[in-house]
């Protein structure tokens, strides 16, 4: 009589709280996994859209104005280690254009142009440019046979420079970022 009235009582045995608890818990886990893998993935392509924003895309359009520039400016203030100025017909229309690539302590990457006597358009390509702060230069430039002219000869860069490395250093999340391509000029 004691058994048939215990079965007849309403609830849950011990064997079946443990079941639910425990599937409860793997249902919580995988979903922890879940979310995490796509934090990470997040993380992942915010870095890689910070990398391609702020130093892949300056540095192509560096190196594009490099190549194809066939003088570099002279005046003041001349070539620096974070700042160069050039002429190029990088559009073919036989009308020279401007470029101004320059790293600042304001930690902006700008490049300015022109064409022709317009006026000069400002692009600040990064506001997290680090070059300056870290003194690391912006470009450096090399002679025919290879060797670097230091920045005190920078004066040779006009005549005697064939190639040039741009290195763009920035910042993400408390790490510090960078790239460098070697660019050889054709027109010289």
């Amino acid at each position: 009589m004691v058994m048939a009235r215990l079965r007849s009582d309403e609830g849950f045995t011990l064997t079946e709280l443990i079941v639910v608890v425990s599937l409860i818990g793997f249902v919580i886990s995988a979903a922890y996994g879940a979310h995490y893998v796509v934090a990470r993935g997040a993380e992942t392509s915010e870095r890689q859209a910070f990398m391609s924003r702020e130093v892949g895309a300056p540095l192509e359009f560096a190196e594009r104005v490099l190549c194809q520039q066939w003088n570099i400016d002279k005046a003041y203030p001349g070539v620096t280690p974070y700042r160069v100025k050039m002429q190029a017909d990088i559009d073919t229309d036989d009308v020279t254009e401007e470029y101004v690539i320059e790293a600042t302590a304001d930690n902006t990457l700008v490049i300015e142009s022109r064409e022709g006597d317009a006026p000069f358009r400002t692009a600040v390509w990064s506001e997290h440019n680090r070059n300056v702060a870290v003194g690391t230069p912006l470009l450096r430039f090399f002679r025919q046979d290879g060797s670097e002219i230091p920045a005190a000869d920078f004066a040779e860069v006009y005549s005697y420079a064939y190639s040039a490395e741009v290195q763009i250093v920035t910042e993400y999340g408390g790490k510090q970022l960078s790239s460098t391509r070697r660019v050889t000029f054709r027109n010289r």
